[in-house]
Formats: structure tokens, C-alpha cells, sequence
């Protein structure tokens, strides 16, 4: 009998249960309704307090990014409703920028999405140039975001017909200003502003202007200019010159810069020294000392152009003035930084732990000819040439100056007081303190100079893999010149034989124009030769 009123009870039970589940579904859309009225309020009601002031900076995004994620709706439902307060003409600037910004933090919207929405803010007509320029900046420092994908969208921007050259402007600012974008993915967006062919020349001019003066420091810029020269037809060079120190108005330092990288890459001996003329013009008013460099510089130009000196002679002269100009202004190439190694060497000299401009010590590092400050891709032309053959504006049996000065020393310049080229003598200090071994790092071979004061050690990559001799092999520059031939620089050399598996460290001297890598050196006070 107990039996029977239990399974009736739970038969009574499970009725109930049924019928509560039924009345669920029945009121499920009006349920589903007022769950969706309450999520979007909580998110509307942040929106307000950004709108008041209630709600600021970081706080004010947290609270964003929670109530996007608490939203229980699908993707397009969330985000129609960011971008309906992206578009409202009752919202600030502020309210919608932090939104944006909360859109690409939340972890409910894919990547795909936050893309998406990205382009949609920039090509909705509802939407301000400034929240667009915000959208671009947003997403270019967001670290979600893939660094292919920021790419894309600026390149996107760059190529949309239909957008304005102010967002144009706008975003490229936002790629070249963005310490995470590499120089080299900068560079590339230049290139695609010069090799567009829809965009008129004016507008190239304004977006390369922008694209120079966003980029923070002397050397990217230099290398920006030159990578537009490389790109623009050669009989544009001297109006794209013109126009670019139009875009710069008074500021000096990128005047300076412009030319020092259009003279760098116009080169000598092609007819076009006079491409120069007026942007050296330009450099007037600047003080009794640099106009006096200018006129100097000037005459040389009309030297050259009636016949009395050659495209070689005033090359060699204006680069001279070019520098003294540069040095006089102050206009130097920004410090930066390098780690040092301590080998317990008797001198006390720290050794840099890669080479000049390479990022570890198995990456190639920049190239230089012999006393040069600059890069360059070919032999066309060295700084020090003078009109006699076989002698230098400097450092060779007539002024008597053997050892490079730091004026001329890229590795001050770049890194600051205390670093400088290795004297031979240093170099020569490295090779008898040190065990030298090949060796492999990260792949990459090279030879190993280990201290036999304390086993710390240096790495130097291969530079030149010669097959048929079945050799590699590198040099070194030194900070002095060969006095008995001072068209030479000394310089550390060392190879490694396949066939006879000998490594090969001695001094050999090379052309002073020929580009080498330079590993700094690091001392409180000038070491002596």
C-alpha cells in the first residue's frame, strides 16, 4: 500500500513538473525579451554615466567590457548595439571612443567581428573623423589584435577610393606613431602611398609629409625619405623634394633631414646635383653660422652649374656642409640602447653584445663605409672623397688624422657618451684574451670569443658564405686608418675553411669605402691606439 502512494505521489509530482517546464516555454519569448531589455539597459546605463561624467578613463572601459560580455544576445545583436551608440548624435566623443575600445577588449566578440566592426566605423557616414581616427588608433594599439591584421587596415584605409584624405592622414599617423609597428612594416606603407597610382600628387605629398613628420625619430625618417626616392619616378624627385619642405614649414631639423636623405639617395655623377638647389635655399634664416654654411653651399651649386667645378668635386663638397650644417643645428641621430659585455679584459673595455643596429648577436647589423654615419645600398659615392685621386677631404697623410673622431663615429652618435669603434689595438687585446671557437647560435654560425678571465663570451656571426671556395667569413671595422695607405681602414677579419676546418682571426685591411659591420665598444674614458 505504500508502495501504490509513492508512485502515485511521484507520478503527481512529475505532472507538476511537466506543467511548470510548459508554462516555461509557453512565456520563454517574453522571458528571452525582458532578459535582452535588461542586459541592454545595464550596457545604456554605463553609456550614460560616460555621458555625465560619472564615469572616466579606465573605469569607465571595465565597466563596458562587462556589460558587453554579460550581454546574453547573439554577435550581430551585440553589435548593432555598440554601433548604435557609435552613431548616436547624443553620445560624446568620449562615450564613443570608450566604447570602441571596450568592443575590441571584450572577449565575446571574435576577432573576425571586432575586424568588422573596425571597418564599419570607418566607412559609416554616421560616424565623425574623429571617432574614426579613434577606431584606427584603438585598434592599432590593441595587443589582440594581430599585427598582419593592423596591416591590413591601414593599408585598407590607403586604398579605399571613397575614403577622405583626412582619415588617410589620420591613419597613417596612427601606424607610424605606434612603437609596436616595425620600421620596416612603416616603410612598406610608404612604398604603397608612392606606388598608388589613384591618389594625385598632391595627396601623396601630404600623406608621405605626414608619414616623416609622425615618424619619431631623425633616423626613421631619413629612411622613410629614402624610401619614397626609391619609389617615385626620378623626374619627380626634386618637385617631391620641394613639396616636402613645403609640408614642414620652419621646422629645421626635418628640413635638414629631407635633404641629407634625398642627397644620400639622388647619388653623384648622374646630372642632378641641382635637385638640391632649392631645398638648400630653403635653409635660410636660421642664425649668422648656418647661413653662412648655406651660402657656402649655394656657391658651390652655381660652381657647378657654370662649368667650373665638377658634379664630383661639389658632391664631395656639399656633403661636407651638409654635415658641418648638421652638426652646427644639433641635428643628431637619436641615442639608442645596447647591452655591453664584460670580459674581464686588462683594459677594462666592454665589448657590445651585438653588432651596430642588429637586435641580437647572430642578426645582421648595418653596414657602413669607413667613417660614414649613414647606410646606403651601393659604392656610388663616399663621403670623405676628394678631388685628387687617391686622397680624402680627411684622415690620410695630409691633415694627419689617423684615427676616426667623434664627429664621424656612428656608433656615438647612435648609442651615446662611453661607445665608439674599437681601436685595432682593443681588437687585437680581444684576440689574445679570448678563446676563439665556431660556434652556433640560434642557428645561426658564426665564431665564439670566449674570455679566459671569466668565461663570458661575444658572438660574431658569418657575414659571407662563399660556396665554391667552401668558405665563410667576415671583417670588422676599427676606428683607424692604414697611415703608410690611408685609402684603407684596419679591420678584424676571420673565416672558417670547410676543407681544412681551421679558424682564421688576423688584422686585414680594407677599402675605406667599402661597407662593413661595426661592433661598439664601450669605455668611460677615450682609449689611446
Amino acid at each position: 500500500m505504500k508502495a501504490i502512494k509513492s508512485i502515485m505521489l511521484a507520478s503527481a509530482m512529475l505532472l507538476a513538473t511537466q506543467a511548470f517546464f510548459s508554462s516555461c516555454r509557453e512565456n520563454a519569448p517574453e522571458i528571452d525579451y525582458e532578459m535582452k531589455v535588461t542586459v541592454v539597459n545595464d550596457f545604456t546605463k554605463v553609456v550614460d554615466a560616460i555621458n555625465s561624467g560619472a564615469l572616466k578613463n579606465e573605469q569607465a572601459i571595465l565597466q563596458l567590457v562587462a556589460a558587453i560580455d554579460k550581454m546574453n544576445v547573439n554577435q550581430q545583436t551585440k553589435l548593432q548595439a555598440i554601433m548604435d551608440v557609435i552613431v548616436s548624435l547624443n553620445n560624446t566623443l568620449d562615450a564613443k571612443l570608450a566604447t570602441i575600445e571596450a568592443a575590441l577588449k571584450a572577449q565575446t566578440i571574435t576577432m573576425e567581428n571586432k575586424l568588422a566592426l573596425i571597418e564599419q566605423v570607418i566607412k559609416s557616414q554616421g560616424t565623425t573623423l574623429e571617432t574614426k581616427l579613434g577606431a584606427i588608433e584603438a585598434a592599432m594599439k590593441e595587443q589582440t589584435i594581430a599585427m598582419e591584421a593592423k596591416m591590413d587596415i591601414i593599408k585598407n584605409v590607403l586604398a579605399d577610393q571613397n575614403t577622405t584624405l583626412e582619415t588617410k592622414l589620420g591613419a597613417i599617423e596612427a601606424a607610424m606613431k605606434e612603437q609596436t609597428i616595425a620600421l620596416s612594416d612603416k616603410l612598406t606603407l610608404i612604398e604603397q602611398v608612392i606606388k598608388d597610382q589613384t591618389n594625385s600628387f598632391n595627396t601623396k605629398m601630404d600623406m608621405l609629409a605626414q608619414a616623416v613628420q609622425s615618424l619619431p625619430d631623425y633616423t626613421e625618417k631619413l629612411e622613410a625619405i629614402k624610401t619614397a626616392f626609391e619609389n617615385i619616378n626620378p623626374n619627380s624627385q626634386l618637385e617631391t623634394l620641394n613639396a616636402l619642405l613645403d609640408k614642414y614649414g620652419q621646422n629645421f631639423t626635418d628640413k635638414l633631414a629631407t635633404i641629407s636623405g634625398a642627397f644620400i639617395t639622388i647619388g653623384y655623377g648622374n646630372g642632378k646635383l641641382d635637385q638640391i638647389a632649392t631645398a638648400i635655399e630653403s635653409l635660410s634664416g636660421y642664425g649668422d653660422k648656418l647661413d653662412a654654411i648655406n651660402k657656402q653651399m649655394t656657391a658651390l651649386l652655381q660652381a657647378l652649374e657654370s662649368g667650373n667645378m665638377s658634379d664630383k668635386e661639389a658632391m664631395a663638397e656639399v656633403a661636407k656642409k651638409l654635415k658641418e650644417l648638421e652638426l652646427n643645428a644639433g641635428v643628431g641621430i637619436p641615442k639608442e640602447t645596447m647591452e655591453y659585455v664584460d670580459l674581464g679584459l686588462p683594459s677594462g673595455i666592454k665589448w657590445a653584445k651585438c653588432d651596430l643596429g642588429g637586435t641580437s648577436p647572430e642578426k645582421y647589423g648595418d653596414i657602413y663605409a669607413w667613417g660614414e654615419t649613414w647606410t646606403k645600398i651601393n659604392y656610388d659615392y663616399y663621403y670623405f672623397t676628394d678631388i685628387v685621386e687617391g686622397q680624402y677631404t680627411k684622415y690620410d697623410s695630409r691633415d694627419k688624422r689617423f684615427f676616426l673622431e667623434k664627429e664621424d663615429d656612428v656608433a656615438y652618435l647612435r648609442l651615446g657618451e662611453g661607445w665608439r669603434y674599437p681601436t685595432w689595438n682593443e681588437m687585437q687585446e680581444l684576440i689574445d684574451n679570448c678563446t676563439v671557437t665556431e660556434s652556433t647560435l640560434n642557428g645561426v654560425l658564426g665564431v665564439m670569443f670566449i674570455s679566459k678571465k671569466n668565461n663570458n663570451y661575444i658572438f660574431f656571426r658569418y657575414y659571407h658564405y662563399y660556396s665554391p671556395l667552401k668558405r665563410s667569413y667576415s671583417w670588422l671595422w676599427t676606428s683607424a686608418v692604414v697611415e703608410s695607405d690611408p685609402r684603407k681602414a684596419k679591420s678584424l677579419y676571420f673565416e672558417r675553411s670547410n676543407e681544412t676546418g681551421k679558424i682564421v682571426v688576423k688584422r686585414d685591411d680594407a677599402n675605406r669605402d667599402s661597407r662593413l659591420p661595426i661592433r661598439p665598444v664601450y669605455v668611460k674614458r677615450a682609449a689611446k691606439e
